[in-house]
């Protein structure tokens, strides 16, 4: 798969390889693949990466903003707790998204025209191992 962009993340110690629907996670002193099973973290149907939101500087949560091509407000956001964990959860609405995490690392998600604050990752994750 062609890559769209590289980028460090988590405080230098991931990279995250982004192509135009699929994004792996690499190791940034091995340049191994850490993503889940070796699986990349995939947009939905013809859905593309159009955009991505980072955790706090140190922080291994990434997300995934996936809309219908270059330039268009995404869709569809795709949460990733660690890479080692895989997909963490995926949300699609049917006008547009957008988000940004605090300094609390907390992502704000807006949608329309509501404003929500999703729950600390760890939270998802303990019902979704």
């Amino acid at each position: 798969v062609p890559l769209q962009f590289v980028l460090p993340y988590a405080g230098g110690s991931r990279v995250a390889a982004i192509g135009l629907q699929r994004v792996w996670f690499l190791n940034a002193d091995t340049g191994a693949i850490v993503n889940k099973d070796g699986k990349s973290v995939d947009a939905s149907g013809t859905l593309q990466v159009v955009q991505v939101q980072l955790g706090r500087a140190t922080s291994p949560e990434f997300y995934l903003l996936n809309g219908s091509g270059p330039g268009e407000l995404p869709l569809e956001i795709v949460a990733v707790d660690s890479g080692e964990k895989g997909e963490l959860f995926r949300y699609e609405v049917s006008s547009s998204l957008s988000c940004s995490v605090d300094n609390d690392n907390r992502l704000w998600m807006r949608t329309g025209n509501s404003l929500v604050q999703t729950l600390p990752l760890a939270d998802y994750r303990k019902v979704r191992p």
